[in-house]
């Protein structure tokens, strides 16, 4: 949908949309797992934007002459079938194969393939038509083996740009469900009780109430009484401000298959979780099987960038592949201190620039155009370079995971601990297991308070987490369950930290819109 409309923006063209259907058969339900869910759920419960036909247009001369995007039912009622030119894939190779004929479009650059598209769209024919209709149940424009690979890489300049991301938004139903739910994703901090007798009134907007402990049996009186109102600060519901939480995907159910599967396929992490930013700190590379390896000894490390990962068997490789897409809880405990770790240094670093540039307001005019408009290089002794940061993360993240005795003094206060206070999980786990992850997080960041400083510690500074919440912990309604997924990518696409399932879509779709808010890639992980 998104690189499908991509193609009707540059082409001119406005894009149609359909509702997200499962089944087309004209009911109203369908059956999934056992129990129904609805047939087709309304785009528009969940986005909003460029997509939906919405969104700025005067500010933009390119956008104002764009026809705006509009749904299949309207299409159907202003697009007789006489009136549509119906194309294909297939169409498309066979103008290559005139035009361009070195060309496979089937292994070919996304930019390439969205230039051929581009191309087959100006024949006289197919430009002069007012209705155009990729035909029913064929090949997709873009399909999985271009959005799965890095073939796609070089649509991003493209992609960034236009009004498909940079007027994506998200739905009023969304909004709300986030709004009900605000508990789960902001710190105690942004809270503020007895809201009569804050100063400054205007600038807390938001009213929520607490909720009660369920545990609790209060008396006759007390269940009348409304739970205190809560005041909320502002920022949270300004989609470009980040949350203080580190989102979480844990796909359960049908990945503990599906996992293996993608062993056996060779698969790598999809297009968009592999761009090189990532690699830096997440790499996964296919593990070669080698049988004349003595798997007893096969540590399984990440090797250097020039190094194949070589294990003994198809099981071992299975293993590499389960730790990275359906971990365990003693794997995420691991994954989210040593993340947790590399976000520390990347906010002691955005700190002191910060403190750097607050600092002087006050100084003669040069200098402080001097300090505050320079950029860093390596040779700058005031600032280190962002290769010189992603250096040092890389050895510190090895130096915890390896739980290696710290020579030097540790602190005993984060400066990440300002901006990262709660954790959220994406999740379809079960309640059981989902309850022996929360556990073992809290406590694994509980043993900072005593195990900083001490010969072999993994933790370098005290840690807590205010809460650990997941998408099972959501209040919904009616309206709002069959949406519960874009509610969690919207959190996500905010949160300070997101570490992601490189193999998902879903991730995928998430990180992409990070990419494009522009968080740093130490901001973005994966298992």
């Amino acid at each position: 949908m998104v690189f499908s409309s991509l193609l009707a923006s540059e082409a001119g063209l406005g894009y149609v949309w359909d509702d997200y259907t499962w089944n087309r058969d004209g009911s109203n339900y369908s059956e999934f797992n056992g129990r129904p869910i609805p047939s087709r759920i309304p785009l528009s419960t969940m986005i909003s934007g460029h997509i939906l036909g919405r969104g700025p247009r005067d500010e933009n001369e390119s956008l104002a002459v764009l026809p705006r995007s509009i749904s299949s039912r309207v299409y159907e009622r202003l697009c007789p079938p006489s009136e549509r030119v119906i194309i294909h894939r297939d169409s498309v190779k066979a103008h290559l194969q005139e035009s361009n004929p070195s060309l496979d479009i089937d292994n070919a650059s996304g930019e390439e393939i969205l230039d051929a598209w581009l191309s087959y769209l100006e024949i006289p024919a197919v430009k002069e038509s007012r209705c155009i209709e990729v035909k029913k149940d064929t090949d997709h424009v873009f399909d999985i083996w271009l959005l799965g690979s890095t073939r796609m890489h070089n649509l991003w300049d493209r992609l960034s740009r236009s009004p498909v991301l940079t007027q994506w938004g998200w739905s009023p139903l969304i909004h709300g469900a986030f709004e009900k739910n605000l508990r789960l994703f902001a710190s105690e901090k942004d809270f503020l009780s007895n809201h009569h007798s804050i100063p400054f009134g205007g600038l807390w907007g938001l009213f929520t109430r607490q909720k009660r402990d369920s545990s609790s049996s209060p008396t006759s009186s007390q269940e009348k009484a409304p739970a205190p109102l809560r005041v909320a600060n502002p920022l949270l519901l300004n989609d470009s401000a980040p949350l203080p939480i580190l989102a979480l995907h844990l796909r359960r159910g049908d990945f503990k298959e599906h996992c293996l599967n993608l062993a056996e396929w060779s698969a790598t992490y999809t297009g968009v979780n592999s761009f090189p930013e990532f690699r830096v700190r997440d790499k996964f590379d296919v593990p070669r099987v080698a049988p004349s390896i003595d798997s007893t000894t096969n540590e399984h490390r990440r090797p250097d960038a020039a190094d194949d990962i070589v294990v003994a068997s198809m099981g071992d490789r299975k293993e590499i592949y389960v730790r990275h897409c359906f971990p365990d809880a003693a794997q995420i405990v691991k994954r989210v201190r040593e993340v947790v770790h590399d976000y520390e240094l990347f906010a002691e670093e955005r700190d002191r620039r910060r403190r750097a540039t607050k600092s002087t307001w006050w100084s003669w005019k040069g200098v402080s155009k001097e300090i505050t408009e320079r950029k860093p290089n390596k040779d700058d002794d005031g600032h280190r370079s962002h290769s010189e940061i992603r250096e040092e993360t890389e050895r510190r993240s090895n130096i915890v995971g390896r739980g290696v005795a710290k020579s030097k003094a540790l602190r005993s206060q984060a400066v990440s601990s300002k901006t990262l206070k709660r954790i959220y999980i994406m999740t379809n786990g079960d309640k059981e297991w989902l309850a022996e992850v929360k556990a073992a997080l809290i406590e694994d960041a509980a043993r900072s308070n005593f195990m900083v400083g001490a010969d072999g510690g993994e933790w370098e500074f005290e840690w807590v987490w205010e809460d650990v919440s997941t998408s099972r912990d959501l209040q919904l309604g009616w309206e709002e369950k069959p949406v519960a997924q874009a509610l969690d990518s919207y959190v996500a696409q905010r949160a300070e930290v997101f570490v992601g399932n490189g193999f998902s879509s879903l991730t995928s779709n998430i990180v992409m819109l990070r990419k494009q808010k522009g968080f740093d890639p130490v901001q973005t992980r994966f298992w």
